[in-house]
């Protein structure tokens, strides 16, 4: 499937926000990535603007991949190479200690493993919200370039989203910079902003988010809210060069500490949980950590 080892830039236009790449980069760590000058920055994302630009974090280490598409091609290898099988449109109704009740059947297995999502109803949802875990609504958008050559060259984002991760947390800058952020963004800090933005194999990017917390039953996405999404790329990437071709909103389970959850309710049944926005990232290395350390061990005793 398409891939582009493109790297990812944290861009700075203020002095505390290179202060707290400084700071991070130095708790971070050489290999994690460095600090590069606005010059640098410019010549790996020549689209970014320039004005205000004091530098930016560079990582190598990002991929990028369609969403769309990688996630049916991956579940055409694994059909394709190890023989899965997946039953799309099939809902587990019951869950129990070695047996499985769908739409279509009722399967035995050694080991099962749930993976509720988002979901706060059926098999083991609630059981996710008991130990903290909270839905998160978001908005995102779609947009093809006015030029077919356009190229942003790399992952971009900015200051909006050293608040919204946990690894910037302990940069001792971060409190001057939300302080800042708080007076100048207010709006945008209350509606979950932050802005991300990638670029796929056929040109189009896509330019994300919002997050709002707890459940939501609404159906209407905020045309407003979008417009801050876009006005805050607007500072740092040009939005006259592409049109908005798509928007969607999207939930997902997440945890207000843990990383994810790995629980155990039935000797042989395993719920995993609660990965948050990094789902997609996240999910092969999570799969192959609980297969190894935690269900492996308890098959080898039946």
């Amino acid at each position: 499937m398409w891939f582009e080892a493109c790297g990812s830039l944290h861009l700075a236009y203020h002095d505390d926000e290179l202060q707290v790449l400084h700071e991070f980069s130095a708790s971070a760590g050489e290999d994690v990535g460095e600090v590069i000058s606005a010059e640098a920055v410019l010549q790996r994302a020549p689209q970014v603007r320039a004005s205000g630009l004091l530098g930016g974090f560079w990582s190598s280490h990002e991929l990028c991949v369609d969403p769309r598409v990688a996630v049916s091609e991956i579940a055409a290898y694994l059909t394709r190479k190890f023989d899965v099988d997946f039953r799309f449109g099939d809902s587990a109704l019951v869950v129990d200690d070695g047996v499985l009740v769908t739409d279509t059947a009722r399967i035995s297995a050694k080991a099962i493993i749930v993976s509720p999502g988002a979901g706060v109803s059926g098999a083991y949802g609630p059981l996710l919200v008991e130990q903290g875990m909270v839905q998160v609504r978001l908005q995102m958008l779609r947009a093809i370039p006015h030029d077919p050559g356009y190229r942003i060259g790399t992952h971009l984002c900015a200051g909006l989203t050293y608040l919204h991760y946990q690894s910037f947390r302990d940069c001792a800058t971060l409190p001057q910079l939300r302080s800042r952020m708080e007076e100048a963004l207010g709006p945008l800090l209350e509606n979950g902003v932050h802005v991300l933005v990638s670029q796929h194999g056929d040109g189009s990017l896509t330019i994300g988010d919002s997050h709002h917390y707890g459940p939501h039953h609404m159906p209407y996405s905020s045309e407003a809210v979008d417009d801050m999404i876009l006005g805050y790329l607007d500072s740092f990437l040009p939005t006259d060069r592409f049109s908005i071709s798509q928007r969607w909103e999207g939930v997902y389970g997440k945890h207000p500490t843990e990383p994810y959850l790995v629980l155990r309710p039935e000797p042989n049944v395993f719920v995993v949980g609660s990965i948050g926005g990094a789902g997609m990232t996240l999910s092969f290395g999570v799969g192959e950590k609980t297969v190894s350390e935690q269900i492996l061990p308890v098959l080898e005793k039946i």
